[in-house]
Parts: structure tokens; C-alpha cells; sequence
């Protein structure tokens, strides 16, 4: 049986993130597993499903005017192709015309019998005989939500936290994102690794902020490389290394806690907690505590593989950890959120989360940071992140838990440097918002300064007994 060409893979793609509510990172996962597919063939798949996903509104309010009897939303899988062949059409200029006229049209005729794959020939036809330069002005002529491709709720949301600088920040979010890498300094350190992926034909650059951290660009995945086999780093957006940086914060030693203790509270994959072990003083205790014991047992092992010791893994309900108050010198709470700052890496999320969603995390997380913060010794240091924008799951969480918590301060900015969070200065005045959804001190970083995700982060220090 003939391998699927790239085209077919990205519709399958689609249809498993639409039908399987999966991420379209671990669909193309299974696509690899399944058809064993050539490296080529599954990039130019994942960049089509991509950008199909990306701009999938946008794509729909340009084929809509071409459909004489509407689109065909009761065959999402049929919308699905016409949204990919339009984005071809549109946005891969390298591509004849004629070849996606003739590539969709045929994979319509195997797929959904001669009569679709007419309509489909007749529709996109007359997107061809339009031009790439008629759609993109008529792209360009739409209302924000359709020219941007968001949600109303999500385009509401980001104007909440970017004001002026909405339009500017949705289309960053709409580009490819860089690769970001945290490299294990037990076993290498920045610049060597640089050296070794560049003669791999890579072209890594260092993150300003972040010691251990590289990025390299969209299109130069390195998990083929002998480097990665021999985990000598491992995928972290420079976003997510800040907040590690972040967790690093000091504090005051106490008789309760002589030794320095360090909770990553919900821990998912343990990313972080990984770079906290590598960054840490000697002596630090690191737990990693989530309540999903999949994510903790995949921890423990990668653990083991990375050899890395200072880490102790823990399956608990933060809300009922198994720690007397006053644990820990820092709690990092990287929160449950919307995620939707990522959507520059996992564009599906735009389409999958509802105002509903976003009120129901903001609620958990005001739960969450609650109970952490029992867990903070006196001295000790919280770090409140999410990445996302939205207010409810922001300033919206950490505005009314500052007023019930009278013992804690936020920690302004400029002051992160007296609590032992080593940032560049440069770093942390830019990074600091001036819009008003978000409150003075507080970190916002938006995608275009650093060419990351978004994500925000506030740090409290307790400054007393409850």
C-alpha cells in the first residue's frame, strides 16, 4: 500500500483533533506510529493542519461567499478539506494552483465519491480565479474577529488584557512559534549544545533570560538529533523557562524549614521541576506534585533516564497534600488554565475553550492558590503563573486572594531581585504591564517581546504568620 501524502495526513489530522478532542501535537504522534510516515511528508502535514487551524475562521469567511448553498457544516471532515485547500490557496505560495485544485479535488473523489468532489472542483475554482491577492484584500476587509480568526469570547478576552495592542498581539499569536529547548546542564552545558545541533545543520540562539534555554526556528524540530536521544535537553517554551526562573525565588530559613524546600504544586509533566532541580542551590528538595498519577509515574521515569536525583514525585490532590503548613521555602502554582497563550503551538485550543471553561478554571485556580499558600513558610515565596490572558484567570484570581490573604504582599518587579530571582533588569521592565487589566507589579508577557507563548505570573511573599 502506497504511503499517504502530506495532504491526506493533515485532513486525518484535523478529523482526530476535531472527532478525538486530542491536541494535534499527539495526533500526529499516532499518524507517525501508524503509517510510519517519511519526516517530509509529516512536516508539511503539520504545517498545513497548523495553519488550517490557526486561521480556520478567517478561512470560512472567505469560502462562504463562494458557496452558493452555504458550507457544508453538517460534514465537518468535507469543511475540513475546503479549509485546507483554501489555506493553501492562500497562504503557500510556493504551490501551483492548479496542483491544489487537483490534489483536494482528487482526495475528495476517494473520499466522499464524483459528486462532492465536483462541488469541491466548482468551489475552489472559483477561489483560484479569484487570486491570492483579491482574497488576501478581502481577508484584510473583514471584521476583527473573521480577519483574525478568534472566537468572539476569545477576541473580547484579549481586548481586556491588550487594549490598543489587541490586533497586534492575536496576529503574533497566529505565527508559528519557535522551538524552545532547556538544556541539561548535568550533562552539557549551552554553548557545547549549540556547537553540536549547529553541525547538525540547526541554527540554535540562546535565551536572554533563561541560562540554560535555546530556541531554534519553527521549522527545525531537533528530536532527530543524536543530542536529544542522549537527553541532552529537552522541549521548553522560553515563556516556561521565565516561570522557572520565577520559582526560583529565596527566602528566609525557619526553624520548620531548615532545609530549602521547593513545591511545584501542579506539576504536569514535571518541566519545570526539572529545571528547578538543575538551577537550584545544592541541598534544594524539589516535589513535583500532581494529581494525575500517569503524568507522575511518566515523571518518575523521566527522572530516571535524565538522572537527575533532587526531585521527589508525589500523586496528591494539592488541595489535600499531604504537608503540615509552612512546608516549603517556595510553592510554584503553574496553574490549570485555558492555555489559550499557547495557541501559537496548539491553535485547537481557540476553537475548544468556551467562556464557560474560563470561568469554571478561574474558580479552580482561586482554590488552588489558596491552598498553597497554607503551604508557604513564613518568609516564603508564591508564584502564582498561568499561560493564558484572559482576566478572569489572571488579575481576576490574584486581585481577591491578595484581599483575603492579608499576610501576603505581591512582590513588585522591582523587588524580584532582593527575593533571589536572577532576570535581567531589562527583562523585567519590559515585561511589566501598563494596561489596566493587569495590576502594577505583576509580570504580562506578551508573545511579540519575546517571540514566545503568553503568560502571566505574580510573585507574593508571606510576610507573617496567618
Amino acid at each position: 500500500m502506497a504511503a499517504p501524502d502530506s495532504r491526506s495526513v493533515a485532513l486525518s489530522l484535523l478529523d482526530a483533533v476535531r472527532r478525538q478532542d486530542t491536541l494535534l501535537t499527539a495526533a500526529l504522534r499516532h499518524e507517525l506510529f501508524r503509517h510510519d510516515l517519511d519526516p517530509r511528508t509529516s512536516a508539511s502535514a503539520n504545517r498545513a493542519a497548523l495553519g488550517t487551524l490557526r486561521h480556520r475562521r478567517l478561512l470560512d469567511a472567505l469560502l462562504a461567499p463562494l458557496a452558493e448553498r452555504g458550507l457544508p457544516h453538517k460534514d465537518e471532515r468535507l469543511l475540513d478539506l475546503l479549509r485546507l485547500a483554501m489555506h493553501e490557496l492562500l497562504f503557500m505560495d510556493s504551490v501551483p494552483d492548479y496542483a491544489t485544485l487537483n490534489s483536494y479535488v482528487t482526495l475528495a473523489r476517494k473520499t466522499k465519491g464524483p459528486r462532492v468532489a465536483g462541488f469541491v472542483n466548482a468551489l475552489l475554482r472559483k477561489a483560484a480565479a479569484r487570486g491570492r491577492e483579491a482574497l488576501l484584500a478581502d481577508a484584510a476587509a473583514l471584521p476583527p474577529a473573521d480577519r483574525l480568526s478568534y472566537p468572539d469570547h476569545v477576541l473580547a478576552a484579549a481586548q481586556g488584557a491588550f487594549g490598543p495592542q489587541t490586533p497586534e498581539q492575536l496576529e503574533w499569536m497566529n505565527r508559528p512559534a519557535p522551538i524552545g529547548l532547556t538544556v541539561h546542564t548535568g550533562r552539557t552545558d549551552r554553548n557545547a549544545l549549540s556547537s553540536a545541533l549547529r553541525q547538525a545543520g540547526l541554527h540554535p540562539a540562546a535565551v536572554d533570560f533563561a541560562p540554560a534555554g535555546l530556541v531554534l526556528p519553527p521549522d527545525e524540530p531537533p528530536y532527530q538529533t543524536l543530542q536529544f536521544v542522549q537527553g541532552m535537553f529537552w522541549p521548553q517554551d522560553p515563556a516556561s523557562q521565565m516561570v522557572t526562573r520565577l520559582a526560583l525565588a529565596s527566602s528566609r530559613t525557619t526553624p520548620m524549614t531548615p532545609q530549602r524546600r521547593v513545591l511545584d504544586a501542579c506539576a504536569g509533566n514535571g518541566t519545570k521541576s526539572l529545571g528547578l532541580a538543575l538551577a537550584s542551590p545544592p541541598g534544594t528538595e524539589i516535589v513535583a506534585l500532581d494529581l494525575s498519577e500517569a503524568r507522575i509515574r511518566l515523571l518518575r521515569q523521566r527522572l530516571e533516564e535524565l538522572e537527575i536525583q533532587n526531585v521527589t514525585p508525589v500523586v496528591s490532590d494539592l488541595m489535600k497534600a499531604p504537608y503540615p503548613p509552612g512546608s516549603f521555602h517556595t510553592v510554584l502554582v503553574d496553574a490549570p488554565c485555558s492555555g489559550l497563550g499557547t495557541v501559537r503551538r496548539h491553535p485547537e485550543l481557540k476553537w475548544r475553550r468556551t467562556e464557560g471553561d474560563i470561568l469554571a478554571n478561574s474558580d479552580l485556580q482561586a482554590r488552588l492558590i489558596a491552598a498553597a499558600a497554607a503551604l508557604v513558610a513564613p518568609g516564603g515565596i508564591l508564584v502564582y503563573t498561568v499561560c493564558t490572558f484572559t482576566p478572569q484567570e489572571t488579575s481576576g484570581v490574584t486581585g481577591p486572594f491578595l484581599a483575603a490573604h492579608p499576610e501576603f504582599r505581591l512582590v513588585p518587579t522591582s523587588e524580584l531581585a532582593a527575593v533571589g530571582v536572577a532576570m535581567p533588569e531589562t527583562v523585567l521592565l519590559s515585561a511589566t504591564p501598563t494596561l489596566p487589566a493587569h495590576r502594577p507589579g505583576t509580570l504580562f508577557l506578551p508573545p511579540s517581546l519575546f517571540d514566545s507563548d503568553c503568560f502571566f505570573a505574580a510573585v507574593f511573599e508571606k510576610t507573617g504568620a496567618d
